[in-house]
């Protein structure tokens, strides 16, 4: 080992040397792969300054931890305490149980600990949140079908569990393993409240499911690389036949090519690898993705402190970096739900320099803490509470783990300030929250004669619409098989800054044997890739309707408009099923682009 190095990867096995590769190829410089602590102790422990140890492969965990309290103590050279990182999770099936030593009977270690599993699995479902698979405000419900039950299945399932909850009953979750029962059988023991909080149902690998929800996400976590890619096609090819849909598939791999073109792809699979979602320096050093949950962990000190109680005294008062991992995993279960609440109620995230300050309104509050309450259930019952009258901490048993109307007004209030202090908590990361400015468009059928007359049209169309909501997001929200269609998202996207929403009536194989010509498929695959959410929509008839009720304007590319074609006003509808109602104005904006006229039928 070259004395120089200053990041050691210690382990033995294929996660080992996975992780060793990973960070290599992320650092230049720095990275030393060993197998045994005696290399260590060759070079000197001093030398190093960061020490992750892959406890896969591994005979006696505790042992390494006492050495390597051992070597610290000779780094008497070192200005710094040596960082280790104790990496757990065999992707294989096998988590390993690791109990570590309070650091303060270590010296000079900092010592953490962090499952690839399932921090792999919060990182995904924070890149690609599960609302991104269907729109929970027009009342789709989410279903998420996962392949394959080992680790890194479960902590993707425990992960869905805690993140799918949007205020309209539970999320349904299918699970297809090689011995469905016997993994059941396995989870319910460990999470014997599960069925609280998702409708599970366990199948075979080779069996086929045909259910009246659609599927809306699915994981594909095999442990063969071919075999896995062989059962997402095929995956991908049966929802498309049994269900005429294209839920986003996630693949995970081992190793996969992340630059490959976009001519190359489906339009439905996204690779995936655990370990690369996970071993980077960003992630395992400087506790990226961690930022908001130490946020909401301050606020909690907070709290205490104005109630004049002892932060020293009160074990959840510990400062983040001394917060014991439960505590910690409670303020990320929190932070990873933020954007979910937001996408309830048509609300994002932003920059804060793109947005003013913002309230949510009374009704928003409501629905939100509804939202809320759900999460905590589900975080509770996933942790082994469940209903009791009394509060009893050694049996679990917990009298709030009740519908949310069943709740009395203090405890309502209780979950209504969580809501509140949502934009507060963005605030100290320098984000703010904005509502969406839903704009569909649909055509007739109109092509455009002119390009550039018509990009022209469009960049006019948004123009005065961003000017006229500049409180507000713009969404576009448009089928992608027309070229004029593609030619409006193409300008939204470049020129506005906006978010992309892709209606899909079609299977996206099926859409792409229409477009034929290749240069209009790699138009479609280009704008899919970089689409915020896919909403499956089952026949023309439900587009019409998802287009009467769902956008704040609706661009209409086509003839003149009619004489008799003016403001629409819609009577109340639900926002979703079970949700509030409200009132819709419908604003439309007439394009044709032949004559090159533009219609407004609301007020400007």
């Amino acid at each position: 080992m070259r004395c120089n190095h200053k990041t050691v990867i210690l382990g033995q096995g294929r996660t080992a040397e996975a992780v060793a590769s990973n960070l290599r190829t992320c650092c230049t410089t720095g990275v030393e792969f060993v197998s045994t602590l005696g290399r260590i102790e060759q070079a000197g422990i001093h030398k190093v300054r960061r020490l992750v140890v892959v406890t896969d492969g591994l005979t006696d965990v505790p042992n390494v931890v006492g050495r390597v309290g051992d070597l610290c103590r000779r780094r008497r050279r070192a200005k710094l305490p040596l960082d280790l990182l104790m990496l757990t999770g065999d992707l294989a099936g096998n988590e390993a149980s690791l109990a570590l030593p309070e650091a303060e009977t270590v010296s000079r270690i900092v010592i953490r600990s962090l499952s690839i599993p399932q921090r792999a699995a919060r990182l995904l479902l924070s890149r690609f949140p599960l609302h991104a698979g269907a729109d929970v405000v027009f009342g789709q419900p989410l279903h998420i079908l996962i392949a394959g039950f080992g680790v890194l299945g479960r902590a993707i399932a425990l992960q869905v569990m805690r993140l799918a909850h949007n205020g309209h009953g539970k999320p349904r979750l299918t699970i297809l393993a090689d011995e469905p029962e016997r993994y059941r059988n396995k989870f319910f023991s460990a999470f014997p409240q599960a069925g609280q909080v998702a409708e599970l149902t366990f199948l075979n690998l080779d069996g086929w499911m045909e259910s009246d929800c659609p599927i809306t996400s699915v994981f594909v976590c095999l442990n063969d690389n071919f075999e896995g890619a062989r059962f997402a096609a095929n995956l991908r090819d049966g929802l498309s036949r049994h269900q005429r849909g294209s839920p986003p598939v996630f693949l995970h791999l081992s190793a996969f090519d992340s630059a490959a073109s976009v001519d190359e792809w489906d339009g439905q699979t996204y690779p995936f690898s655990a370990v690369n979602e996970v071993c980077r320096p960003a992630i395992l050093f400087d506790h990226q993705g961690d930022e908001l949950a130490a946020i909401i962990h301050d606020y909690y000190r907070d709290s205490i402190a104005a109630q004049g109680r002892s932060l020293d005294e009160t074990p959840a008062g510990r400062p983040w970096e001394a917060l014991d991992e439960s505590y910690r995993q409670a303020s990320r279960h929190q932070a990873d739900h933020v954007p979910a609440k937001l996408a309830a109620i048509d609300c994002r995230s932003v920059p804060e320099e793109v947005s003013e300050f913002f309230v949510f309104s009374p009704s928003e509050v409501e629905r939100l803490a509804m939202v809320e309450h759900d999460r905590w259930s589900a975080d509770r019952y996933l942790d082994g509470w469940s209903y009791g009258p009394e509060r009893d901490n050694a049996r679990k048993y917990h009298p709030e783990l009740v519908p949310y109307d069943a709740l009395s007004s203090e405890m309502k209030n209780l979950d209504r300030y969580a809501v509140r202090l949502v934009p507060a908590l963005l605030a100290r990361q320098e984000r703010a929250v904005k509502s969406n400015l839903l704009i569909a468009v649909s055509t007739d059928g109109a092509a455009p004669t002119s390009r550039r007359g018509f990009d022209n049209q469009i960049d006019a169309v948004l123009k005065r619409l961003c000017e006229r909501f500049p409180d507000r997001f713009p969404v576009l929200a448009v089928d992608l098989s027309g070229a004029a269609e593609r030619a409006a998202a193409r300008r939204a996207l470049q020129c506005f800054g906006a978010a992309l929403w892709v209606l899909l009536t079609d299977p996206v194989q099926k859409t792409l044997e229409t477009l034929g010509a290749k240069a209009c498929q790699h138009d479609f695959l280009d704008l899919l890739s970089v689409a915020e959410c896919r909403i499956r929509l089952r026949d023309e008839q439900e587009k019409r309707h998802w287009l009467k009720v769902r956008p704040d304007v609706l661009i209409v590319i086509g003839d003149r408009p009619t004489e008799n074609e003016g403001q629409v006003t819609m009577p109340e509808i639900p926002v979703a099923t079970g949700g509030p109602k409200r009132r819709s104005v419908q604003r439309r904006v007439l394009v044709d682009p032949l004559s090159g006229e533009i219609g407004w039928t609301f007020e400007y």
